[in-house]
C-alpha cells in the first residue's frame, strides 16, 4: 500500500515538471496567446451579485415527484402535510444577510413529514429593486432532506446579458461546513 502511494506521487511529480518544462520552452509569442485564449473562454459575461436585504417568502413547498408503484403521482394526504409545512414556514420573516444568504430552519415535526427530495418556490422581493431588475420574482430549489434540518440559501441576481439591464434570482444552497 505504502509502496503503491509512493509510485503515484513520483508518477505525479514527473508529469508536473515535464509540463513546467514544455511552458517554459514555448515562444513568448504563443505562451502570450495561449494566455488570452485561456482568459477569454474562461471569463464569465454573466454578472452576478449576491442580494442584501431582500424578502424571501415561500410560495410552496412540495415533493420531487416520484412515481408509485402502480404509476401514479403523490395524493391529497401529502398536499394537506405541504400546506401545514408551508403555514409554519410563513410565520418566520425570512431576510437576506449581506451575502445574500437567510436560514431555512425545520422544526423536528415538519422535518420528519418532508420527502427524501423537495422543492420549494421561493419568492424574492429585493430592497431596491431598481437595483435587481428581474422579468420573474421567483425560483424553484430543489433540496435534499439529507442536508437539513437547517439549510442556509444564497440569493444572488444575474445579469442576462451584456445587452439588457433586465437578470433574474438565482438561489443556491451554500456548502455546509
Amino acid at each position: 500500500m505504502k509502496r503503491g502511494l509512493t509510485l503515484i506521487s513520483i508518477l505525479v511529480i514527473s508529469f508536473i515538471l515535464a509540463g513546467c518544462a514544455s511552458t517554459s520552452n514555448q515562444p513568448a509569442e504563443k505562451k502570450k496567446a495561449l494566455d488570452a485564449f485561456i482568459t477569454a473562454t474562461t471569463k464569465s459575461s454573466l454578472q452576478s451579485e449576491p442580494v442584501p436585504g431582500a424578502e424571501i417568502t415561500v410560495e410552496q413547498v412540495r415533493p420531487v415527484k416520484a412515481k408509485l408503484a402502480a404509476g401514479g403521482e403523490s395524493g391529497p394526504a401529502e398536499k394537506t402535510q405541504f400546506d401545514v409545512i408551508l403555514k409554519a414556514i410563513r410565520q418566520n420573516k425570512l431576510v437576506t444577510n449581506s451575502q445574500g444568504e437567510f436560514t431555512l430552519l425545520f422544526t423536528r415535526d415538519q422535518f420528519n413529514k418532508l420527502p427524501e427530495e423537495f422543492q420549494l418556490t421561493l419568492t424574492v422581493k429585493p430592497k431596491d429593486p431598481k437595483k435587481y431588475p428581474a422579468d420573474k420574482n421567483s425560483a424553484v430549489v430543489k433540496l435534499n432532506k439529507n442536508n437539513g434540518p437547517r439549510y442556509v440559501l444564497v440569493v444572488s441576481w444575474q445579469k442576462q446579458n451584456t445587452k439588457s439591464n433586465k437578470g433574474y434570482f438565482a438561489i443556491s444552497s451554500k456548502a455546509q461546513t
